[in-house]
């Protein structure tokens, strides 16, 4: 078990490079909106993760709950909770250009299966975020959160390009909740 905690630990470190990396570059020509700042915030829990090596329940707890804040956001946006498409910090805005981008995910599959997709999505989401905000079965589910994040990764990688997925530092939440599910 050290060796692989050691190798995500290594994972870990260079997921957060590439983030704040990719926050060097982004700041200053994107507005300080709570998605910015949120990117910010999951920077510094994982790093503290990192070099806790996930010895602290307290900060494995912090950062299970900002995992949890991420996929309600994700979930909140999607129906309009934050405002409408166009707004600073808003990807979706509507359920409409969720399925719409869920189907450019996944162009391969059919058109029809883009809202069951994103129903499923959407259901799978909120189950984590319950579960990692209560702490509830935490290696399970911040595994399950490592395996959605780690597909999002690839498709969002395929259709917009490796950097696209940076915009909502989805390696870095993949990777972490992998670490997370080792050493919880």
């Amino acid at each position: 078990m050290s060796a692989l905690k050691s190798s995500l630990a290594g994972l870990l470190g260079t997921a957060l490079v590439l983030q704040i990396w990719y926050e060097a570059h982004v700041f200053g020509r994107e507005p300080l909106t709570f998605l910015y700042a949120y990117r910010i915030v999951l920077i510094a829990g994982f790093a503290l993760l990192l070099l806790s090596r996930g010895g602290s329940q307290s900060v494995n707890a912090v950062v299970r709950f900002w995992i949890a804040v991420d996929f309600a956001y994700s979930i909140a946006d999607r129906f309009g909770l934050l405002g409408h498409y166009g707004s600073p910090g808003v990807s979706w805005g509507n359920w409409k250009n969720f399925v719409a981008y869920t189907h450019a995910l996944n162009g391969l599959l059919p058109l029809a299966a883009a809202p069951l997709l994103a129903v499923a999505a959407t259901v799978y989401e909120a189950v984590l975020t319950v579960t990692l905000a209560f702490g509830i079965l935490s290696r399970l589910f911040c595994l399950a959160a490592a395996l959605l994040t780690g597909i999002y990764v690839i498709t969002m990688s395929l259709t917009g390009g490796f950097m696209s997925q940076f915009d909502y530092a989805v390696l870095l939440l993949c990777v972490g909740s992998l670490f997370l599910a080792v050493v919880s």
